[in-house]
């Protein structure tokens, strides 16, 4: 298989997350990686200079994860980029979610860590955009069609996931399953959907939706020693 220059790319606007979430997602990225590692964030302060911040200003002020589609716009990474919530950790090269992926469709996680009827319980959707790979253009679509209707679908919808599940699910590429799982909930519904587990011998990224005091367990992910809440 032909060597391809990837990248990655994360979001820190607002207040929710702090620099060291940064910090620590590149840390992770560039133990098996030398790419390029960017970050679009409203504030670049306290962030390693090694990131490529790209300094903007976001459309929305609430509901803050609805700024990520800024990055579905044609021709923004020259190389294949993979999407990281911050909430993620890497535990492995990220290269079999670039070969994995669509040149052609966007990439989105699917929750494979719940039964498709489970996932409409607690999500409403199966669809999981705390990783996406980016092509060149592989967003488009999804892009115009956000950009042209960008007032309507943010009232009508509470985020992206079930825009994309209620709306574009005939567009998108699902990423396969056991490349990431869920902290909370698990990796393969029914075989392996343990939960509270870490599975980074065989697993790229673990995600972290719906965690619990996030920021002290991510603390123990990335090896701080972290004091007893009792």
């Amino acid at each position: 298989m032909e060597a391809v220059s990837i990248d990655a790319v994360c979001m820190k606007v607002g207040i929710a997350y702090k620099a060291e979430f940064v910090n620590q997602l590149y840390k992770q990225f560039s133990k098996h990686h030398v790419g390029d590692f960017y970050c679009y964030t409203d504030n670049p302060r306290g962030i390693n200079p090694e990131v490529k911040c790209v300094t903007f200003e976001p459309r929305h002020d609430e509901r803050m994860w609805w700024n990520k589609t800024y990055l579905w716009q044609p021709g923004l990474f020259n190389n294949p980029t993979v999407f990281f919530d911050l909430d993620c950790v890497i535990h492995n090269p990220i290269d079999q979610l670039v070969y994995r992926s669509s040149h052609d469709k966007p990439n989105f996680l699917r929750t494979h860590w719940f039964s498709d009827e489970m996932a409409k319980i607690v999500h409403n959707c199966n669809v999981n955009s705390s990783i996406m790979v980016i092509h060149q253009n592989n967003y488009e679509e999804l892009w115009h069609e956000y950009k042209s209707n960008m007032e309507k679908i943010f009232k009508s919808f509470y985020g992206i996931d079930g825009w994309v599940f209620r709306r574009h699910s005939d567009l998108v590429n699902f990423l396969p399953p056991k490349l990431a799982y869920s902290l909370k909930y698990g990796s393969m519904y029914p075989d392996d959907s343990e939960q509270d587990v870490m599975r980074d011998s065989n697993h790229v990224v673990c995600i972290l939706d719906n965690v619990q005091d996030k920021e002290t367990v991510l603390k123990k992910m990335w090896g701080y020693d972290v004091p007893s809440s009792s």
